[in-house]
């Protein structure tokens, strides 16, 4: 029988870490968990609380927060979480489906996977065929796609890239105020910032009981947004809240971002962006053909 999580106040002594809100903020405290699905069984998660704000319907976990990058990568390796890592091959498969949504939006040509880890390779595959993507994370050696507190600053210009995308990242931020405005810094006017990630809203039940799922008990799940929470940051961060887009993830789902500003002229290049279109259809069927073969594609949900 597997614990469930308890509220122990919902007048915490604590300030929104988004909003700054401070009435009735909930302390949420989530035991000892063992994940198990079939026959797998992974290592256990250790228990923590998290704190809900009921002004920006967020929820957050501060157990990272006072640990520099390399004290987190050893928490991270000491309670083995690897077992949730993404194997190569469905972000080979899915990044690709982000980028042709953010091309067709866009018109653009250079795009940033925001927190790639390990799956970088694919990045380098769709760079040898002439589609301009580029890729940070956390650490380099750090080879885990899903484990993001703090993403690097890279110099990369103001203005540079034409949209951004994570996949399973946004949920992992800890220091998203920071983050947010790197990433509106270096988009350009008018362009996309697209997170894979989950939702809150998805989760809360709305009964006065805690979330208990566990895409929300775990403990590298720091940061849990709603569309309302969403829509704060984006307004804190110097970014437009565009909803949400379906995606087919195990999450089901991204949030959209737009940078203020008009539209680029090329979008009115329909043969350009056509034709990266179709170079990424392309990587997709020799995708298919050599590293699936007669076996359906490993899906993400």
């Amino acid at each position: 029988m597997q614990p469930t999580p308890e509220v122990r106040t919902r007048t915490a002594d604590k300030k929104c870490k988004l909003c700054g809100n401070s009435a009735d903020i909930w302390a949420i405290h989530y035991p000892l968990y063992v994940f198990r699905s079939g026959n797998f069984e992974a290592p256990p998660w250790f228990a923590h609380d998290k704190h809900y704000c009921p002004a920006c319907h967020f929820l957050w976990a501060d157990v990272f927060d006072n640990l520099s990058l390399a004290e987190y990568g050893v928490k991270y390796t000491e309670n083995n979480y690897e077992h949730q890592r993404r194997p190569v091959e469905p972000r080979m498969a899915f990044a690709p489906r982000l980028l042709a949504y953010l091309i067709w939006r866009t018109g653009g040509s250079r795009f940033l996977d925001y927190g790639c880890g390990y799956n970088y390779s694919y990045i380098y595959e769709l760079r040898s065929r002439g589609i301009d993507v580029w890729g940070c994370d956390i650490s380099a050696a750090v080879p885990y796609s899903r484990y993001v507190r703090r993403l690097p600053t890279e110099e990369y210009p103001t203005d540079w890239f034409d949209a951004i995308y994570s996949i399973d990242v946004m949920e992992h931020v800890a220091e998203f105020f920071a983050d947010f405005a790197t990433m509106a810094r270096i988009v350009r006017p008018g362009g996309l910032v697209l997170h894979n990630t989950i939702s809150l809203d998805r989760y809360w039940k709305g009964n006065g009981a805690p979330p208990d799922d566990p895409m929300v008990w775990a403990p590298w799940h720091c940061s849990v947004f709603s569309n309302r929470s969403a829509a704060l940051l984006a307004e804190k961060s110097g970014l437009e809240f565009c909803g949400t887009v379906r995606t087919h993830s195990d999450t089901g789902l991204a949030f959209l971002f737009r940078k203020p500003g008009p539209l680029a002229w090329r979008r009115l290049n329909v043969v350009s962006m056509g034709l990266r279109l179709l170079k990424l259809l392309k990587y997709q069927l020799y995708f298919r053909r050599m590293y699936t073969g007669a076996h359906n594609l490993p899906s993400l949900k």
